[in-house]
């Protein structure tokens, strides 16, 4: 698999080119199929993924043993094979940890992720700054109306105050435990997303943090944030609904990560296809007409292909 990645990589960036500014999503998936009564409730296969947002392009993936190790290692493992020069990284919350983000610096990139309970500290320090007076802060709201649904989505971005750095290193030289441990570096704004939605007369409200290396810009800010959400609606919807990925079991040797990889392969070349059709309609079309089969695979529909063929 570890070749068969490297193959399927080079290939991924024979078709784009990444530009200043674009946004590669990671995020983790589980095959709930592959759990086992007898191995316990997280014995789970999965994988981490990488989507490139902008193009709508699945560039790697990596197997995932969550009962073995945590999505932090595969995290990791999954920055060093991409390039992300100019290129901005968003992660879950699972992802918020100072040497994957420190290593996504190193590797040119800039990133923006969340601020949750693995993060105590920051979260606190981070959320009671939004509760001051701000001078300093860019903002931008939104309101999207579909289906009796109304959305309202306020985004604020501000600078990292001094007081922030200064109480997260006392804390931090304050903590034995965290000898050792790397310190965030770059942290150049702190995010609030306020999002509010009415459903039928009923109001529900989420507030999340996040930190990233970018300049607090809220309007850019917002869009990358919510262009994480492409990954779980464009492709691992993608692949549970036309592929019925979360009902596979395969989970010995090498048969898991490299059917996975043959899922995206498959999902970036329909996608290659203009047409509007659903990724299923175009699954069976090109097992119908061998026309549309070569044009799929090779980019072409020439007729004397299919003669060679």
């Amino acid at each position: 698999p570890d070749k068969f990645q490297v193959a399927f990589l080079n290939w991924v960036n024979s078709l784009i080119k990444l530009k200043e500014g674009d946004t590669i999503s990671l995020d983790g998936k589980y095959f709930k199929a592959s759990q086992s009564k007898s191995d316990g409730p997280v014995s789970l296969i999965g994988v981490i993924n990488a989507y490139l947002t902008e193009g709508g392009v699945a560039m790697a993936v990596k197997k995932a043993d969550f009962k073995k190790e945590g999505e932090k290692k595969v995290f990791k493992d999954m920055i060093e094979i991409l390039n992300l020069s100019g290129v901005t990284v968003t992660i879950d919350a699972n992802g918020s940890f100072a040497d994957i983000t420190n290593r996504i610096l190193e590797k040119g990139g800039n990133y923006v992720v969340p601020l949750k309970d693995n993060q105590k500290t920051m979260h606190r320090l981070a959320s009671d700054l939004f509760t001051k007076e701000l001078k300093e802060k860019s903002e931008c709201d939104s309101i999207e109306k579909d289906h009796g649904r109304i959305e309202t989505r306020k985004c604020t971005a501000i600078p990292v105050p001094e007081e922030f750095v200064k109480l997260l290193c006392r804390r931090k030289n304050q903590r034995i435990r965290d000898r050792g441990k790397e310190e965030w570096k770059e942290i150049n704004s702190l995010v609030q997303i306020i999002n509010e939605r009415e459903i039928n007369g009923k109001i529900t409200k989420d507030i999340r943090t996040y930190v990233s290396s970018l300049k607090p810009n809220a309007t850019k800010l917002s869009q990358i944030i919510r262009s994480h959400w492409k990954i779980e609606n464009k492709l691992h919807y993608a692949l549970d609904v036309s592929f019925d990925e979360d009902r596979s079991r395969s989970k010995k040797g090498f048969g898991a990560e490299n059917f996975a990889i043959i899922r995206r392969l498959v999902i970036n070349l329909l996608n290659k296809d203009a047409s509007k059709k659903s990724i299923q309609v175009k699954r069976l079309r090109a097992s119908l007409d061998l026309n549309y089969l070569i044009k799929i695979i090779f980019g072409a529909q020439e007729k004397d292909l299919v003669q060679k063929v």
